[in-house]
């Protein structure tokens, strides 16, 4: 199959910049043990809506030349070819915001444990080129790597790493929990109880509740870029009274749900086939925002507590033909079929997958986040999508 040079176009009549900055949070030393002195540096990558036409100006690429080199040292990502910092997508460096609107709104992105901040790149443009302001937060040392404003590139950290912790249960153990949620006459303390043993020890929702504390935080400096107090393209722009959308992949997924629960600024978020994880199971809380599960079938049942107990509009939703993968942009950029073998991917078409991802992302937000009450997000228009929906009349 011949390969992509470019990200596919997004839909909307803006153009797309993107620029990237950090922010210190000094009330957080030391988070990691093994850093005991290191204040939490957070990077940002910021897409937005753009007039300019950037003729002469080159694209970015979806990923760095230099960030690739380090993200094929990890793991599984040694299979990545090199081609990939070659490919082009939609948006241009620092080119000048609108100025069609008074604000925009804005939308988080959370990258999945091991990815990167561009990685769902394809949803990120469709909505900057619809009029939002995407903001994605790199996770040092728990991405597969990040980088600064100023070239600076920190990559994954085994040292840190929570993975070793995170499957204190074997994989045979997991299946059975998966198979027992199958039931549908358990009771919701039993799916409760059957849900949080998929995952038992504490170290994961610790890490969890950093990578909330990461957005709360850049949620902060969000209301400083938009009252000017510091400099930026975004002061006025920034539409943060209506409320703030997130969503993410993985773990990324499970922090778009903790930061719904939590932080009453996140109104509405998408979990893209992450796990459960962090206070909404550790005790008698609940999700009181509008919610989304986009998942693939490992995930189906180990997110019903989440779902079953939302106050809001909640929608469990599972991809037929997926594996966790395709989530990402990763499934669209590799275009051999010799990936397919992989067990991270499943056999669903990669630009049908962007489609639907698109379509619900897109959706979504404009219902809850927008106020576009016409918007039905339970008649799916794709053959792939099996559904449960609770929708909850005011």
């Amino acid at each position: 199959m011949k390969r992509i040079t470019r990200l596919p176009s997004p839909p909307g009549p803006f153009q797309i910049g993107r620029t990237t900055m950090n922010f210190i949070d000094s009330s957080r030393i030391g988070v990691f043990p093994s850093k005991p002195l290191e204040k939490r540096n957070i990077p940002v990558l910021i897409w937005y809506p753009s007039d300019v036409n950037p003729s002469g100006q080159p694209p970015l690429p979806t990923i760095s030349a230099k960030e690739l080199k380090i993200y094929r040292q990890i793991g599984i990502y040694r299979f990545l070819p090199s081609y990939l910092s070659k490919i082009e997508s939609n948006s241009f460096q620092d080119i000048r915001l609108s100025t069609k609107q008074e604000t925009f709104p804005i939308i988080f992105f959370n990258h999945g444990y091991e990815g990167y901040m561009a990685q769902n790149t394809i949803q990120v443009e469709m909505l900057a080129s619809n009029g939002y302001i995407v903001v994605s937060i790199g996770h040092p040392y728990e991405a597969g790597v990040v980088s600064y404003p100023d070239g600076t590139l920190i990559k994954f950290d085994e040292i840190i790493s929570m993975e070793e912790d995170a499957n204190q249960i074997s994989s045979k153990e997991f299946k059975q929990i998966l198979k027992l949620l199958e039931n549908e006459n358990l009771s919701i303390e039993q799916i409760k109880d059957l849900t949080y043993n998929l995952h038992p020890e504490t170290r994961i929702h610790e890490h969890l509740n950093m990578w909330a504390a990461d957005n709360t935080f850049i949620a902060d400096r969000m209301a400083e870029l938009q009252k000017g107090i510091i400099s930026s393209i975004f002061k006025g722009k920034l539409d943060l009274e209506s409320g703030i959308g997130v969503f993410g992949h993985s773990f990324g997924g499970a922090t778009a749900a903790q930061l719904c629960f939590q932080d009453k600024r996140f109104i509405c978020g998408i979990n893209l086939d992450g796990g459960p994880y962090g206070g909404l199971l550790s005790n008698d809380y609940h999700l009181d925002t509008p919610f989304m599960h986009l998942l693939a079938q490992r995930g189906w049942h180990s997110n019903k507590y989440t779902h079953l107990t939302n106050s809001k509009d909640a929608y469990l939703l599972k991809i037929e033909g997926t594996k966790h993968y395709d989530f990402a942009d990763i499934s669209y950029l590799l275009t051999s079929p010799v990936y397919k073998l992989f067990p991270v991917f499943g056999r669903i078409n990669s630009a049908r997958m962007a489609d639907i991802l698109n379509y619900y992302v897109d959706a979504f937000f404009k219902k809850y986040l927008l106020g576009v009450e016409s918007i039905s997000l339970s008649d799916p228009p794709f053959t792939e999508i099996e559904g449960q929906y609770r929708l909850v009349k005011d």
